[in-house]
Protein backbone atom coordinates (compact mmCIF):
# COMPACT_ATOMS: atom_id res chain seq x y z
CA UNK A 1 0.00 0.00 0.00
CA UNK A 2 2.89 2.32 0.78
CA UNK A 3 4.30 1.71 -2.71
CA UNK A 4 0.95 2.54 -4.34
CA UNK A 5 0.69 5.73 -2.29
CA UNK A 6 4.20 6.81 -3.34
CA UNK A 7 3.38 5.97 -6.97
CA UNK A 8 0.26 8.15 -6.83
CA UNK A 9 2.26 11.05 -5.38
CA UNK A 10 4.85 10.68 -8.14
CA UNK A 11 2.16 10.48 -10.82
CA UNK A 12 0.46 13.60 -9.45
CA UNK A 13 3.80 15.42 -9.49
CA UNK A 14 4.44 14.44 -13.11
CA UNK A 15 0.96 15.54 -14.22
CA UNK A 16 1.33 18.85 -12.38
CA UNK A 17 4.71 19.44 -13.99
CA UNK A 18 3.30 18.74 -17.45
CA UNK A 19 0.42 21.14 -16.84
CA UNK A 20 2.85 23.85 -15.75
CA UNK A 21 5.02 23.28 -18.81
CA UNK A 22 1.96 23.37 -21.03
CA UNK A 23 0.84 26.64 -19.50
CA UNK A 24 4.28 28.13 -20.01
CA UNK A 25 4.32 26.99 -23.64
CA UNK A 26 0.90 28.53 -24.23
CA UNK A 27 2.04 31.82 -22.73
CA UNK A 28 5.09 31.85 -24.95
CA UNK A 29 2.95 31.21 -27.99
CA UNK A 30 0.66 34.13 -27.14
CA UNK A 31 3.66 36.41 -26.62
CA UNK A 32 5.05 35.41 -30.00
CA UNK A 33 1.71 36.18 -31.64
CA UNK A 34 1.66 39.64 -30.10
CA UNK A 35 5.05 40.31 -31.70
CA UNK A 36 3.91 39.57 -35.28
CA UNK A 37 4.78 42.82 -36.97
CA UNK A 38 6.19 41.55 -40.26
CA UNK A 39 5.36 38.78 -42.67
CA UNK A 40 6.74 35.47 -41.31
CA UNK A 41 9.29 33.66 -43.45
CA UNK A 42 9.61 29.89 -43.25
CA UNK A 43 12.00 27.25 -44.55
CA UNK A 44 15.04 29.44 -45.21
CA UNK A 45 17.28 26.37 -45.44
CA UNK A 46 14.90 24.34 -47.56
CA UNK A 47 16.37 23.52 -50.96
CA UNK A 48 14.85 20.47 -52.65
CA UNK A 49 11.29 19.26 -52.12
CA UNK A 50 9.88 15.90 -53.21
CA UNK A 51 6.09 15.62 -53.15
CA UNK A 52 4.11 12.45 -53.78
CA UNK A 53 0.38 12.91 -53.81
CA UNK A 54 -2.38 13.93 -56.16
CA UNK A 55 -3.24 16.70 -58.61
CA UNK A 56 -6.85 17.76 -59.02
CA UNK A 57 -7.69 20.07 -61.92
CA UNK A 58 -10.93 21.92 -62.47
CA UNK A 59 -11.66 23.84 -65.67
CA UNK A 60 -15.05 25.42 -66.30
CA UNK A 61 -16.91 22.78 -64.33
CA UNK A 62 -14.87 19.80 -65.52
CA UNK A 63 -12.79 17.99 -62.90
CA UNK A 64 -9.89 15.58 -63.27
CA UNK A 65 -7.55 14.09 -60.70
CA UNK A 66 -4.53 11.82 -60.80
CA UNK A 67 -1.60 10.68 -58.70
CA UNK A 68 1.56 12.70 -59.15
CA UNK A 69 5.19 13.13 -58.19
CA UNK A 70 6.55 16.66 -58.04
CA UNK A 71 10.24 17.44 -57.62
CA UNK A 72 11.38 21.00 -56.91
CA UNK A 73 15.12 21.64 -57.14
CA UNK A 74 15.32 24.88 -55.16
CA UNK A 75 13.66 27.47 -57.38
CA UNK A 76 15.83 26.46 -60.33
CA UNK A 77 13.74 23.72 -61.94
CA UNK A 78 10.86 21.34 -61.44
CA UNK A 79 9.84 17.91 -62.65
CA UNK A 80 6.24 16.72 -62.56
CA UNK A 81 4.99 13.25 -63.45
CA UNK A 82 1.27 12.50 -63.61
CA UNK A 83 0.21 8.88 -63.30
CA UNK A 84 -2.83 6.99 -64.50
CA UNK A 85 -4.21 3.57 -63.53
CA UNK A 86 -1.67 0.96 -62.39
CA UNK A 87 1.06 3.62 -62.18
CA UNK A 88 1.12 4.27 -65.92
CA UNK A 89 2.71 7.60 -66.87
CA UNK A 90 0.16 9.92 -68.46
CA UNK A 91 2.16 13.13 -68.73
CA UNK A 92 5.40 14.81 -67.72
CA UNK A 93 6.38 18.42 -67.23
CA UNK A 94 9.89 19.81 -66.99
CA UNK A 95 10.29 23.52 -66.34
CA UNK A 96 12.81 26.16 -65.37
CA UNK A 97 12.54 29.97 -65.36
CA UNK A 98 13.04 30.38 -69.12
CA UNK A 99 11.87 27.07 -70.61
CA UNK A 100 9.30 24.30 -70.24
CA UNK A 101 8.62 20.97 -71.93
CA UNK A 102 5.29 19.20 -71.52
CA UNK A 103 4.95 15.61 -72.74
CA UNK A 104 1.59 13.92 -73.28
CA UNK A 105 2.56 10.25 -73.11
CA UNK A 106 -0.91 9.07 -74.08
CA UNK A 107 -0.77 10.85 -77.47
CA UNK A 108 3.04 10.87 -77.74
CA UNK A 109 3.01 14.64 -78.23
CA UNK A 110 5.20 17.32 -76.66
CA UNK A 111 4.97 21.09 -76.34
CA UNK A 112 7.87 23.38 -75.48
CA UNK A 113 8.18 27.11 -74.92
CA UNK A 114 8.68 29.87 -72.37
CA UNK A 115 6.82 29.35 -69.05
CA UNK A 116 4.81 32.57 -69.20
CA UNK A 117 1.28 32.79 -67.75
CA UNK A 118 -0.25 32.72 -71.24
CA UNK A 119 1.74 29.69 -72.37
CA UNK A 120 1.20 27.67 -69.20
CA UNK A 121 -2.50 28.46 -69.35
CA UNK A 122 -2.69 27.17 -72.93
CA UNK A 123 -0.89 23.95 -72.04
CA UNK A 124 -1.83 23.07 -68.44
CA UNK A 125 -4.55 25.64 -67.62
CA UNK A 126 -2.30 27.38 -65.09
CA UNK A 127 -2.15 31.17 -65.75
CA UNK A 128 0.96 31.80 -63.64
CA UNK A 129 4.55 32.30 -64.58
CA UNK A 130 7.13 29.75 -63.48
CA UNK A 131 8.58 31.79 -60.61
CA UNK A 132 5.24 32.57 -58.98
CA UNK A 133 4.00 28.99 -59.22
CA UNK A 134 7.21 27.64 -57.69
CA UNK A 135 7.25 30.19 -54.85
CA UNK A 136 3.62 29.53 -53.97
CA UNK A 137 4.10 25.76 -54.12
CA UNK A 138 7.22 25.95 -51.96
CA UNK A 139 5.30 27.90 -49.27
CA UNK A 140 7.50 30.93 -49.90
CA UNK A 141 6.79 34.65 -50.14
CA UNK A 142 6.40 36.16 -53.60
CA UNK A 143 8.70 39.16 -53.95
CA UNK A 144 10.41 41.02 -51.13
CA UNK A 145 8.76 40.27 -47.75
CA UNK A 146 9.69 43.78 -46.60
CA UNK A 147 7.22 45.21 -49.13
CA UNK A 148 4.26 43.67 -47.28
CA UNK A 149 2.67 45.82 -44.60
CA UNK A 150 -0.06 45.07 -42.08
CA UNK A 151 -3.44 46.30 -43.28
CA UNK A 152 -4.75 47.92 -40.12
CA UNK A 153 -8.27 48.30 -41.53
CA UNK A 154 -8.62 44.51 -41.57
CA UNK A 155 -10.15 43.43 -38.27
CA UNK A 156 -10.23 39.75 -37.38
CA UNK A 157 -9.63 37.92 -34.11
CA UNK A 158 -7.91 34.97 -35.76
CA UNK A 159 -5.74 36.46 -38.50
CA UNK A 160 -3.58 39.37 -39.68
CA UNK A 161 -3.63 40.67 -43.26
CA UNK A 162 -0.44 41.82 -45.00
CA UNK A 163 -0.60 43.85 -48.21
CA UNK A 164 1.84 44.72 -51.00
CA UNK A 165 0.98 47.57 -53.38
CA UNK A 166 4.35 47.81 -55.12
CA UNK A 167 3.11 46.16 -58.32
CA UNK A 168 1.25 48.39 -60.79
CA UNK A 169 -0.81 45.54 -62.25
CA UNK A 170 -2.16 43.98 -59.06
CA UNK A 171 -2.22 44.07 -55.26
CA UNK A 172 -0.96 41.11 -53.19
CA UNK A 173 -2.15 39.88 -49.81
CA UNK A 174 -1.01 37.27 -47.30
CA UNK A 175 -3.31 36.12 -44.49
CA UNK A 176 -1.44 34.99 -41.36
CA UNK A 177 -2.94 33.04 -38.47
CA UNK A 178 -2.71 34.64 -35.04
CA UNK A 179 -2.88 31.18 -33.47
CA UNK A 180 0.34 29.74 -34.87
CA UNK A 181 1.73 32.46 -37.19
CA UNK A 182 1.30 30.20 -40.21
CA UNK A 183 0.41 31.58 -43.62
CA UNK A 184 -3.13 30.56 -44.47
CA UNK A 185 -3.79 32.32 -47.77
CA UNK A 186 -2.23 34.29 -50.61
CA UNK A 187 -4.46 36.54 -52.71
CA UNK A 188 -3.87 38.64 -55.81
CA UNK A 189 -6.34 41.33 -56.89
CA UNK A 190 -6.69 43.84 -59.68
CA UNK A 191 -6.51 47.49 -58.56
CA UNK A 192 -10.29 47.63 -59.13
CA UNK A 193 -10.77 44.98 -56.44
CA UNK A 194 -11.59 41.94 -58.59
CA UNK A 195 -9.81 38.75 -57.53
CA UNK A 196 -7.21 37.25 -59.86
CA UNK A 197 -5.93 34.40 -57.69
CA UNK A 198 -6.55 32.76 -54.34
CA UNK A 199 -4.11 30.24 -52.86
CA UNK A 200 -5.14 28.42 -49.69
CA UNK A 201 -2.72 26.48 -47.48
CA UNK A 202 -4.44 23.71 -45.52
CA UNK A 203 -3.11 21.93 -42.44
CA UNK A 204 0.33 23.49 -42.18
CA UNK A 205 2.51 21.23 -40.05
CA UNK A 206 6.11 20.90 -38.96
CA UNK A 207 8.01 18.13 -40.72
CA UNK A 208 11.77 17.61 -40.23
CA UNK A 209 12.06 21.16 -38.86
CA UNK A 210 10.33 22.60 -41.93
CA UNK A 211 6.79 23.92 -42.20
CA UNK A 212 4.66 22.81 -45.11
CA UNK A 213 0.95 22.43 -45.91
CA UNK A 214 -0.73 19.11 -46.53
CA UNK A 215 -2.86 20.68 -49.25
CA UNK A 216 -2.35 23.67 -51.58
CA UNK A 217 -5.36 25.05 -53.43
CA UNK A 218 -5.04 27.42 -56.40
CA UNK A 219 -8.16 29.16 -57.62
CA UNK A 220 -8.61 31.65 -60.48
CA UNK A 221 -12.23 32.87 -60.08
CA UNK A 222 -12.56 34.87 -63.30
CA UNK A 223 -11.28 31.96 -65.40
CA UNK A 224 -13.11 29.24 -63.44
CA UNK A 225 -9.83 27.34 -63.12
CA UNK A 226 -8.54 25.48 -60.07
CA UNK A 227 -5.69 23.23 -59.04
CA UNK A 228 -5.32 21.28 -55.80
CA UNK A 229 -2.05 19.64 -54.76
CA UNK A 230 -2.45 17.09 -51.98
CA UNK A 231 0.82 16.08 -50.34
CA UNK A 232 0.64 12.48 -49.16
CA UNK A 233 4.41 12.10 -48.81
CA UNK A 234 7.05 14.80 -48.35
CA UNK A 235 10.84 14.66 -48.43
CA UNK A 236 12.98 17.71 -47.81
CA UNK A 237 16.50 18.40 -49.10
CA UNK A 238 16.66 15.07 -50.89
CA UNK A 239 19.63 14.86 -53.27
CA UNK A 240 18.84 14.58 -56.97
CA UNK A 241 21.39 12.57 -58.93
CA UNK A 242 21.17 14.56 -62.17
CA UNK A 243 19.45 17.61 -63.67
CA UNK A 244 15.80 17.18 -64.57
CA UNK A 245 14.90 16.34 -68.16
CA UNK A 246 12.40 14.37 -70.24
CA UNK A 247 13.64 11.66 -72.58
CA UNK A 248 11.24 11.75 -75.51
CA UNK A 249 10.71 8.83 -77.90
CA UNK A 250 12.26 9.39 -81.33
CA UNK A 251 8.86 9.56 -83.02
CA UNK A 252 7.40 12.19 -80.66
CA UNK A 253 5.63 15.08 -82.35
CA UNK A 254 7.12 18.26 -80.79
CA UNK A 255 5.34 21.60 -81.06
CA UNK A 256 6.86 24.93 -80.06
CA UNK A 257 4.41 27.39 -78.54
CA UNK A 258 4.92 31.12 -78.90
CA UNK A 259 3.52 34.05 -76.91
Amino acid sequence: MKFIHQYRILLAYIISSLLILSACATTKKVNEIQEIKSLPIYNKNLNNITIKGSFSFSFKGQNQSADCKLLLAKSDSLSLTIFGPFGMTLAKLFAKPDYFLFYNAYNNEAIEGTPSPNNLYKVVYLPLNYSDFVSLTRYEIIGDPANYEIQTSYKDEKSILFQNKNNNDYIEFYLVSKEDASIKQYQRKHPNGSTILNVFYRNVEENDNFYFPEKIEFNFPSLDVGLIIECNSLKFNESYDKPFSINLPNNTNIKKIEE
